[in-house]
């Protein structure tokens, strides 16, 4: 966990998300891809990354597999065949499996996304910053994950306390089923309103809503926030760029193209914008000592 501000975690984050999304050059999204990873092994968390590759690589395998199948589109045949039933004829190109991986390739670093952006700040500070300027929001999206979750333990107790007095589950006959379902409905529906009331007082008690919302402590920009919005600036810019020379796009139909000398040249300034805050994240790993200063 690197302890970002809340701010700084989101906007680098929203933009590693709109650039995957509305770049189509499969370079500029390897790119994002690589910098994700490398990022989420500098901070430690190599468990959570492969456990998101683990499935995200089924995605991608799906993908390959099935857009040939819809677009027959590309001229460089691999496999063709004469009929197949309900699907009727079948060309495999070249063309529709490398788009196929490419939008594959974008899915996983979506996914990716969410999981870094959950490395760089901590949970408390990221509830503590919406909580600041979207209070209701933020209070309703808490108490429906805590009744959710203190529900899941209710129905778990009740379940148990059911079955060592008699109650059979595994009813195969439907109407016994629900014959033994229901006081566990009922149950819940009582404790959840029981619930509601406590709750209901205890934000009473704290008088929330009659005035400002008060903070323990004040989230507070560091040179590491800086550091890496200022990248920020310069990732959209060079974004803007990008797009009125139409470098972040890639034509995969007819045939694919080859990428030009000021394309590979553009990705270079792309990529080392990028990757500098993997040098400041790995600054502020390394070097325990400054992070008093950071």
């Amino acid at each position: 966990m690197l302890k970002l501000h809340p701010a700084t975690s989101i906007i680098l984050c929203l933009l590693l998300f709109f650039l995957t999304l509305l770049y189509n050059n499969p370079l500029y999204i390897i790119s994002i891809l690589l910098f994700i990873v490398i990022g989420t092994l500098i901070i430690g968390e190599r468990s959570s990354l492969i456990k998101v590759l683990k499935y995200s690589k089924f995605n991608i395998i799906f993908l390959i597999l099935l857009n040939p199948l819809i677009s027959q589109n590309g001229r460089t045949i691999i496999f063709k065949a004469s009929y197949v039933p309900f699907l009727g004829r079948i060309k495999i190109t070249l063309e529709s499996i490398a788009f196929g991986l490419n939008m594959g390739l974008k899915l996983t670093c979506i996914t990716t996304v969410f999981v870094f952006y959950s490395l760089l700040s901590e949970r408390d500070d990221i509830f503590s910053f919406f909580a600041k300027y979207l209070n209701k929001l933020t209070i309703i999206s808490s108490m429906t994950i805590n009744i959710i979750h203190k529900l899941s333990i209710d129905l778990k107790r009740i379940k148990e306390v059911m079955v060592l007095r008699g109650v059979n589950f595994n009813q195969k006959n439907i109407f016994k089923k629900v014959r033994a379902v229901y006081p566990i409905i009922k149950i819940i529906f009582i404790s959840s309103l029981e619930g509601s009331l406590d709750r209901a007082e205890a934000l009473h008690s704290r008088l929330y809503g009659k005035a400002k919302r008060t903070n323990y402590y004040i989230l507070r920009f560091r040179k590491i926030d800086y550091m890496i919005n200022m990248t920020n600036l310069l990732l959209i810019i060079i974004f803007i760029i990008s797009f009125m020379l139409n470098y972040g796009d890639y034509d995969f139909y007819p045939t694919l193209r080859n990428f030009s000398y000021h394309e590979l040249i553009f990705l270079l300034v792309f990529n080392f914008i990028l990757y500098l805050n993997l040098l400041f994240i790995w600054w502020y790993k390394k070097w325990k000592s400054l992070k008093s200063e950071i």
